[in-house]
């Protein structure tokens, strides 16, 4: 970027003319960018680093529909308990409606068999139970040990309660028989909402003429960047950074605005990181203290997902990685015999930590606006202590009927037809001096900037979210 300018003489003042005005957000991959984030602290934390990971997409609709792959290996879940019974008996359960989709299909179909765990059987071995009927959500299934010539018959010694979740194990079909209905895909219909956020600053007359800057764009055409734009810029960053984390939708009909053209909107509103892992991934608790043993933990969570990717980011608070920092210098004094299991990575102008556990690498990395008393690091609220796992990975997925590979998350601008909504940037003139038509008497200048955007979260089944208990 480049230095700061001040004009010496009022032919300075043809440099405002060179065309569209321009946002610093357009340059912001420029040499020298980054250095400023972490000079100043001028980053926007979750936007800058998918906006430099280069994490987005253009969106043709305000609700696009992204269809995604899911975990096609399947379990049941038992939902009415399977009493004890007698030797060699069937068993029968109805599947627990989080099962069933909203087609009405089942993970299981008829001639499957399922594994009755040791705890529950007698003798205390697994038994594989073959699924004879199936009558709407009520399964039936008998034991492949039932008269006791081969082994002891399979009977089941302990109730099996609600929740319990029971392996499908291969397919058990006869001679001349038919074959098996077809599979369903596993695949996911989401709908994504977008957002528009929108900021204003107001300049009174002369503040342009006095600071102001020259931004290199790719045409290679200075623009104009007035100094003052920088607070406004990074204002609609952080807007757009609070909604890409905690956004929620807006299901109240009466939040509304009124359409400059007589229309009444919905004020629009997109579901954020924290929120889709509520709603679709898992949570791993810790008990007041953060443990690296910890860490081993989440392979247990994610292994059901479909992870491919064996590269975890963990991106947490200000309390939480303090605890993370001592409880690993703890592992290391315990466990390394004098040799740090760390190392350090320069990615973005920041020092990011690394662990290997349990077959998995984690990328730890603090969120700056973790610590700010002004954002999440209000102490009213908890977010200090809280983190999230987010695997390191691509994915195919369909959106409007196109097939992309996005990380797991990524920002999807409302882009089409001649119209970006990335960041428009417009000034409207008064009486300001510069070389355009004023629209109205005043003595100085209003600068606005809309974005429309959703954050785009593939697979929310994977977010690990991280928090006390």
């Amino acid at each position: 970027m480049a230095a700061q300018t001040y004009p010496t003489s009022a032919s300075k003042v043809g440099q405002y003319n060179f065309g569209e005005w321009v946002s610093i957000f357009d340059t912001r991959l420029d040499e020298g960018y980054t250095e400023e984030i972490n000079r100043y602290g001028l980053g926007s934390h979750y936007m800058d680093f998918l906006e430099l990971a280069d994490y987005k997409t253009n969106l043709t609709t305000r609700s696009p529909k992204v269809f995604e792959r899911l975990e096609w290996e399947t379990a049941v879940t038992v939902g009415s308990e399977i009493a004890d019974g007698i030797a060699g008996a069937d068993i029968s359960f109805t599947v627990a409606a989080a099962d069933v989709d909203a087609s009405g299909n089942l993970p299981v179909m008829e001639g499957e068999g399922l594994v009755v765990p040791a705890s529950k059987q007698t003798p205390a071995e697994d038994r594989i139970y073959v699924i004879s009927d199936i009558t709407g959500t009520t399964v039936t299934a008998s034991p492949l040990s039932a008269d006791g010539t081969t082994v002891t018959a399979s009977q089941i010694s302990v109730a099996i309660p609600v929740g319990t979740v029971l392996k499908v194990h291969g397919m058990y079909k006869g001679p001349g028989t038919g074959q098996p209905p077809g599979h369903n895909t596993y695949r996911a219909t989401r709908t994504y909402y977008t957002s528009i956020p929108k900021t204003s600053m107001n300049y009174e007359g002369g503040i342009n003429a006095i600071k102001w800057r020259e931004i290199p764009t790719e045409s290679g055409i200075n623009q104009v960047w007035i100094e003052g734009q920088e607070l406004a810029e990074n204002f609609h960053s952080k807007r757009i950074d609070d909604m890409i984390f905690l956004g929620e939708l807006n299901d109240n009909a009466a939040l509304t605005e009124t359409s400059q053209w007589g229309g009444t909107n919905a004020r629009r509103s997109s579901m954020g990181i924290w929120n889709w892992g509520g709603i679709a991934g898992q949570d791993l608790t810790f008990d007041v203290t953060w443990e690296t043993s910890n860490l081993y933990d989440y392979k247990d969570l994610i292994i059901s997902q479909n992870v491919v990717s064996r590269e975890v980011e963990f991106l947490y608070g200000t309390d939480l990685g303090r605890m993370i920092e001592e409880a690993n210098l703890d592992w290391i004094r315990e466990f390394s015999g004098g040799s740090d299991l760390f190392r350090t990575a320069n990615e973005i102008g920041v020092d990011i930590k690394f662990f290997k556990g349990n077959g998995f690498l984690f990328k730890f990395q603090e969120i700056k606006s973790f610590a700010n008393p002004l954002r999440w690091g209000n102490k009213e609220y908890n977010f200090t202590k809280y983190g999230i796992m987010l695997p390191n990975q691509m994915e195919s997925v369909e959106i409007e009927g196109r097939t992309e590979r996005h990380a797991n998350i990524a920002l999807g601008y409302l882009n089409n037809n001649g119209e970006d909504r990335t960041r428009i940037v417009r000034v409207l003139d008064g009486m300001s001096g510069r070389m355009g038509i004023a629209v109205d008497q005043y003595d100085g200048s209003n600068l606005y900037m809309l974005t429309e955007f959703a954050p785009l979260i593939f697979r929310p089944n994977q977010i690990v979210r991280v928090l006390p208990q």
